[in-house]
């Protein structure tokens, strides 16, 4: 009987104000948590399709990389072929001059340039050495294109003429990366020239004799018949020399 009569008194039960106030704060939590929940929701959605256009965009982005890197090899090999089809050997070396690839140089020269003497020049003639390094050393400290025609050993033991060309290849920074260069065997088209100045010569001296023979001609005609040879004579006038026809004029009958 005495917990019955405590009960009321200890528990004390909120009255209807109460109540009212807590159920709004209870919708208003309610409310809140939706609201929470939706915007979470559309984070989420939001975050999946930016995953998705990212996914898109890598996508696309690696096949434009793809397609350009495709691109640019097909390019460089085209170029490749092209400078080997007009080139005996394309070579290459470093910003300071040093030979890198040099494969295709020491096929021509049939020696491996690890066992060729510096003093040599890299096989160039004597006579022409001293040029070009000269003009080596230029480019390298212009860094100006290298442009060169001398004399070079071949693998077969003969002196080849040939044309080397070089330019610098450069990085975005602007230093030199490497130089890029070719050679080419001339030595067909130097004989053609020499050649062909020997023939020029000679036709140069055949028509002096020609002008020549032809003073000599017009002074015998103006010192008269009776002082020029009979052969002379005819050739002065335009007519082949007939040997019978003079005997006859210098014997009479």
């Amino acid at each position: 009987m005495l917990l019955v009569k405590l009960l009321p008194q200890a528990v004390a039960l909120p009255s209807s104000s109460q109540l009212q106030v807590l159920n709004v704060r209870l919708h208003d939590t309610n409310a809140q948590l939706v609201r929470e929940a939706r915007e979470r929701e559309l984070a989420q959605r939001a975050l999946a399709r930016a995953h998705e256009d990212a996914e898109e965009l890598v996508r696309v982005r690696t096949a434009e990389l793809s397609e350009a890197h495709l691109r640019l090899e097909q390019s460089a090999a085209r170029y490749r072929a092209l400078v080997q089809a007009s080139a005996d050997s394309v070579w290459t070396t470093t910003p300071e001059g040093t030979p890198s690839d040099m494969n295709e140089y020491e096929q021509f020269t049939g020696a491996p340039l690890s066992r060729v003497p510096r003093d040599t020049g890299l096989l160039v003639h004597g006579d022409d050495r001293a040029e070009v390094l000269q003009r080596w050393q230029h480019a390298i400290e212009t860094r100006t294109p290298f442009d060169s025609q001398h004399r070079l050993q071949h693998a077969d033991g003969s002196w080849r003429h040939v044309r080397a060309q070089a330019v610098p290849v450069f990085e975005q920074t602007g230093a030199v990366r490497e130089w890029a260069g070719t050679q080419v065997d001339i030595s067909a088209q130097v004989e053609t020239a020499r050649r062909m100045e020997v023939m020029q010569q000679q036709l140069e001296q055949s028509q002096r004799l020609d002008a020549v023979g032809r003073l000599a001609g017009g002074i015998a005609h103006d010192a008269g018949p009776a002082t020029m040879p009979p052969r002379r004579e005819q050739r002065a006038a335009g007519r082949p020399y007939d040997a019978a026809s003079s005997h006859r004029r210098a014997d009479p009958d």
